[in-house]
């Protein structure tokens, strides 16, 4: 399972991808239906306002200015649609990110070290041992979703025990090399 700060730099990634999109597919079409229809893209920089055609043009001029309105609506009309698909898909992942961090919040270690700190069953050197079980997301995770106390005790004193058993074998090899036993 990857951490929050893993899936936020995956949806940065995923957003970069999808604005290329945007960038190396939309705008080209974009830029090019501007070209075809012989207009400066660069003329209104706010938007794609359209005027009506000017009453001096004649009614073929009107008529192809209005044809040129049309086209350009239509443009603006796939861009709105473009950018409420890239909302819907933005707000969605967030929804996932927000989810995944509320996951990971319910196995915080300090959560795990609160419960533990209310065991009464538990020795002060045995609550010091359980602090170092819980640099494991796993061992959190079990230890959270494991709602029998009974059997919430007992997981927690065995995986105490191992690493105390673990703790004196690295003990007994210190001692064993610096007396070249090995």
């Amino acid at each position: 399972m990857g951490s929050w700060e893993e899936d936020v730099r995956q949806f940065m990634l995923d957003e970069k991808e999808l604005d290329d999109e945007l960038f190396f597919v939309i705008v080209p079409a974009v830029m090019s239906c501007l070209y075809d229809e012989k207009i400066n893209p660069f003329s209104q920089i706010e938007g794609l306002e359209v005027q009506s055609a000017p009453s001096y043009l004649n009614i073929e001029e009107q008529e192809s200015a209005s044809g040129k309105k049309r086209k350009q609506n239509q443009m603006a009309a796939k861009l709105d649609e473009f950018i409420d698909l890239r909302k819907i898909q933005m707000e969605k992942n967030q929804e996932k990110l927000d989810e995944k961090k509320k996951k990971e919040d319910d196995y915080y270690v300090e959560k795990c070290i609160a419960i533990v700190d209310s065991i009464e069953d538990l020795t002060i050197e045995q609550k010091a041992d359980a602090n170092e079980l819980f640099q494991s997301e796993m061992n959190r995770q079990i230890f959270m979703m494991t709602k029998n106390p009974a059997v919430r005790l007992v997981w927690l004193k065995k995986k105490i025990h191992s690493v105390h058993l673990l703790n004196d074998l690295l003990n007994l090899y210190e001692c064993l090399s610096e007396c070249d036993l090995l």
